[in-house]
């Protein structure tokens, strides 16, 4: 008679958050924090298939940067996703409050942030460039701007190296871009959250597909931080190196410094 009771009750408070547009949650939990660090290797795996691919197209002729050049890009970048990840936990963990787990919120997150990272990684990138050449013409003094005005260029003509333009640039790229890219995209995903009703939310659907998946914790763990992120990660290592790559010409490094 408890049992059913207990049932009963269960059937009750699941309906109650049917009607009010709720997303119900009542699966066994999976962990996540735990799971994420080991994840990091992930991070490694795509960032050496983005070195097989870039190896590739140096054969062929596409790529013109130097090894040490191209490590400092490939770093800035790995800065990035790494802060993103550490995000998409925490707000997941947060969510996770209100039902559901955190890996199940991870995954949901996930293709939003990478969509809207990419997207909003391009655009900040030029914002940065330009709001620092606005700056220097206006304070020419402040030559610690110059770094700023020529991303992905670590010296003061084509082909210099120095440590500082460097780490400058690895502010710029990890807190200038990097961390308000992913703060936007995570906001517009809580947004959508507070917005739109669980039933019409896109990242709650997904979530909730993703907790009553008929798959074990370590297979749903497996799909939404190794084998879904290799591919995509990849991919964003792909379009991003291309957006934050230093464009202008050689000829053309000193421009913003006159």
């Amino acid at each position: 008679a408890a049992q059913l009771a207990t049932q009963l009750a269960c059937t009750h408070r699941r309906a109650t958050a049917r009607r009010a547009g709720a997303i119900y949650f009542a699966m066994p939990t999976c962990e996540l924090v735990s799971s994420f660090i080991a994840r990091q290797g992930i991070l490694l795996a795509a960032g050496c298939a983005f070195l097989i691919f870039t190896w590739a197209r140096k054969q062929l002729g596409y790529e013109n940067r130097d090894l040490r050049t191209f490590a400092a890009d490939c770093s800035k970048q790995a800065g990035q996703q790494a802060l993103g990840g550490v995000l998409m936990v925490l707000l997941g963990m947060h969510l996770a409050k209100g039902g559901g787990d955190a890996l199940a919120w991870y995954g949901a997150q996930y293709p939003f942030e990478i969509v809207l990272t990419t997207v909003f990684t391009g655009m900040l990138r030029k914002a940065t460039e330009s709001g620092a050449r606005r700056l220097l013409r206006r304070r020419p003094d402040w030559r610690w701007l110059v770094p700023f005005t020529l991303f992905g260029q670590y010296g003061p003509s084509a082909g210099d190296f120095s440590c500082r333009w460097y780490w400058l640039q690895m502010l710029q790229a990890v807190v200038l871009i990097g961390a308000v890219a992913r703060l936007a995209a995570l906001g517009l995903v809580v947004l959508s959250l507070n917005v739109l009703p669980a039933v019409a939310s896109p990242v709650a659907l997904i979530a909730e597909a993703w907790y009553h998946s008929a798959l074990s914790c370590n297979q749903r763990t497996a799909l939404i931080l190794y084998v879904i992120p290799l591919v995509l990660d990849a991919i964003q290592f792909a379009i991003i190196d291309a957006l934050q790559r230093l464009r202008a010409p050689p000829s053309a490094a000193t421009t913003p410094l006159t």
